[in-house]
């Protein structure tokens, strides 16, 4: 059951999978990360959304409104990372699959 989502939020949700699959876990991923991941996952996804994925918090582009509404439905989490690995000072936008988001897509592709 997808839960009504559209085929970009599931697309979405499918590539934050993998990258937890790649990378042995959750956590969360820089949103470009997860854009250029669909990408890879499906070659129609418009290049245009990894132009302008960093503005995905003021909800101007596709990505942030996908990502805004897949957390509202409560199967992601997003914020903004305020601190680098080294400790300098940065913002980058970051989404992670919560253990509903991991569900669903386990289970459509089970």
């Amino acid at each position: 059951m997808s839960r009504g989502l559209g085929s970009r939020q599931l697309l979405y949700l499918r590539a934050m999978r993998a990258l937890e699959h790649e990378h042995d876990g959750p956590v969360p991923y820089y949103v470009w990360a997860v854009v250029e991941k669909a990408k890879k996952l499906d070659k129609d996804l418009p290049s245009r959304d990894l132009a302008r994925h960093v503005s995905w918090y003021a909800g101007d582009t596709n990505s942030s409104r996908i990502f805004a509404l897949l957390a509202e439905r409560g199967l992601v989490t997003r914020r903004m990372m305020t601190k680098g690995r080294d400790g300098t000072t940065m913002r980058k936008p970051v989404v992670g699959l919560t253990a509903a988001g991991r569900e669903l897509i386990d289970g459509l592709n089970a």
